[in-house]
């Protein structure tokens, strides 16, 4: 099922990280309480863990950690590639190269990556232009299919 309705996308992603977390802790899904941070974090209340959500289309992407982590998930599609001057840095729009035949991948590579920095650090989506693509390399793990991307920060 793809839900299409957000208020059951979170739903179901929250169900999901209840699973996870089980995986990982030996606690019994149900005794885990998915709160917020005033930012918009999600976190299990009372757990060491982190866990982190996407969506994009069908997919659903949740991973779980003991540190603080991020993850992005973005269907493939071409995108207006000239949002990139307001949200991305000089440095990122030479890489984006719009001329270049993968143009669009390279855009979900660093939009993918930035969403996930901003989801682990907690503070929301603010200035994208205030961290640099490579800056989040050391940290950052992507993998892209004929489908979609998704990137890993933590």
């Amino acid at each position: 099922m793809a839900p299409t309705d957000a208020k059951e996308r979170t739903r179901i992603g929250e169900a999901f990280a209840r699973q996870l977390l089980e995986e990982y802790s030996g606690q019994a899904a149900a005794s885990f309480v998915i709160k917020r941070t005033p930012k918009g974090k999600p976190y299990a209340e009372g757990s060491p863990l982190e866990f982190s959500l996407s969506h994009s289309g069908k997919w659903l992407l949740c991973a779980v950690g003991d540190q603080p982590l991020g993850v992005d998930i973005e269907v493939l599609r071409p995108r207006n590639l000239k949002v990139a001057k307001r949200f991305f840095t000089p440095k990122e729009q030479a890489f984006l190269a719009p001329e270049q035949e993968d143009a669009y991948l390279r855009f979900l590579q660093i939009w993918t990556a930035k969403e996930a920095y901003f989801k682990a650090i907690g503070t929301g989506i603010t200035d994208l232009k205030s961290i640099c693509y490579f800056d989040l390399l050391p940290h950052l793990q992507q993998i892209v299919t004929e489908d979609y991307i998704l990137s890993i920060y933590q």
